[in-house]
């Protein structure tokens, strides 16, 4: 029986959450403006970024990352979805959304951030955390524009 230290399940939990906006940021790529689908697509691939930093630091402490459930993904996004379709303003919806997602990670990096961590790890954590926010505050704007 493997027993892992919480600061690796924190790291982990942050690691597939990043993984898992990734995924949401690139299939909600295509249902939005050509502006907001090239924000997305980068926001996907620095969460990819991000994630895989996370998952070389836990691979050094013994551990191996987990993947994000994406049978649960299938269904957060059809949910998602379907809420989009009903809304009188799909985009708006959509980034509201997305905000709640951001909320979610930043959540669990400052969970993370609690623990005892090696300099490098929390250095990296405070660059996303201060990523987290810039995003939070482009969704918004974005949706104000909507």
């Amino acid at each position: 029986m493997l027993i892992r230290e919480e600061q690796q399940v924190a790291l982990d939990k942050v690691a597939v959450l990043a993984l898992k906006n990734s995924d949401h940021y690139e299939s909600e790529a295509e249902r939005v403006s050509p502006d907001l689908a090239l924000f997305f697509r980068s926001l996907a691939a620095r969460r990819k970024t991000f994630a895989g930093q996370l998952a070389e630091i836990l691979r050094r402490t013994g551990e191996l990352p987990s993947e994000p459930d994406r049978d649960r993904e299938v269904v957060e996004e059809v949910i998602t979805r379907l809420r989009t379709f009903l809304a009188s303003d799909r985009e708006a919806e959509l980034l509201q959304e997305r905000e709640k997602g951001e909320s979610e990670l930043a959540e669990a990096v400052e969970q993370a951030l609690q623990f005892r961590l090696p300099r490098e790890t929390v250095d990296l954590l405070h660059g996303f955390s201060r990523h987290i926010e810039e995003t939070r505050t482009r969704l918004q704007q974005y949706r104000g524009r909507s």
